[in-house]
């Protein structure tokens, strides 16, 4: 999902990619929408930390668990702690949605 800066929820109809498609995003009673549906936000803040590398991920197969194990729990998103996180992790969040 993308938040779009200056925008004021409710006001205007706005367009952002999507998981690599095209969605539309907007807001009805400070309720945000994607495609038309009202979407609950709920999120995991991953401080990227791995026992055995400090902040660098063992394998790809490690990445993709820790996302696998996001959605499991019910999430829908994840904030990024203060890193920038390998372009293999960007690929999993896409490619698992």
């Amino acid at each position: 999902m993308c938040w779009l800066k200056g925008s004021v929820p409710g006001t205007s109809s706005n367009k952002c990619r999507v998981s690599g498609a095209e969605g539309s995003v907007g807001s009805v009673q400070k309720r945000p929408l994607l495609n038309g549906k009202p979407l609950f936000v709920a999120g995991w803040l991953d401080q990227s930390f791995w026992p055995d590398g400090i902040y660098t991920a063992p394998t790809d197969e490690g990445l993709k668990s820790d996302l696998t194990a996001i959605l499991a729990y019910g999430y829908n998103g994840v904030r990024v702690h203060q890193k920038v996180n390998p372009e293999r992790w960007y690929y999993w969040a896409d490619k698992l949605g």
